[in-house]
């Protein structure tokens, strides 16, 4: 002992509790802030990340492809329908063309 003070870090009773307190000295400043530490650290986290990450990855993009899949036209597909539509569109602007016509006409007619 050196002093009055007990060895170890000013030790003293208090009701049959130890209390201590540890020098500034003697401590390692961040014990966890290593390199090997970090290593494996990351080592043994890596497998909880990394395998749900690449799972919702793969889903993802096997999806998202999948959805432009989905989006295309297939060749031929509405061949029939597109032709039905311009021939009866093109059919409805002939007999509204007719029609004006008509009734210019007959407001021409009317006039003489």
């Amino acid at each position: 002992m050196t002093g009055h003070h007990p060895q170890f870090g000013n030790l003293f009773h208090l009701r049959n509790i130890v209390f201590y307190k540890m020098s500034p000295y003697h401590v390692r400043l961040f014990p966890s802030f290593r390199i090997k530490n970090t290593i494996r650290r990351i080592c043994y986290e890596a497998p909880w990340v990394v395998t749900p990450l690449a799972v919702a990855c793969l889903v993802y993009y096997s999806m998202d492809n999948l959805h432009e899949k989905y989006q295309r036209k297939i060749p031929g597909q509405f061949d029939d329908e597109d032709n039905t539509n311009s021939q009866n569109n093109n059919n409805k602007n002939n007999n509204n063309n007719k029609n004006k016509n008509n009734n210019n006409n007959n407001n021409n007619n009317k006039g003489k």
